[in-house]
């Protein structure tokens, strides 16, 4: 009896890369209880939880920081939040 040969099909590419809240903190030089705050907040880069573990894709990441204003130019001065404020400063400025 002859076997079929199985044919490798290329599935589409998935970016499942993944590091952890600590890894972005350290990328981005923000304290870790900053991310923290801003997803209770609801605001932040995109992250996923994989049962009780906070990840964040790299892809989604770096498009966050790409989506990010850069330099003073870029931000009306009705997004900056007060400096007694605990609100992030990205919702300020996402709104």
């Amino acid at each position: 009896m002859a076997f079929a040969k199985a044919t490798l099909t290329s599935a589409p590419t998935l970016d499942l890369e993944f590091i952890t809240e600590v890894q972005v903190a350290e990328a981005v030089k923000i304290p870790v209880r900053t991310l923290q705050g801003w997803r209770v907040h609801g605001c932040g880069p995109p992250y996923r939880k994989f049962g009780a573990s906070v990840r964040y894709n790299v892809g989604s990441l770096r498009a966050w920081v790409e989506s990010l204003p850069s330099g003073g130019a870029g931000i009306p001065s009705s997004a900056v939040s007060n400096p007694n404020s605990r609100r992030p400063m990205t919702r300020a400025i996402n709104q």
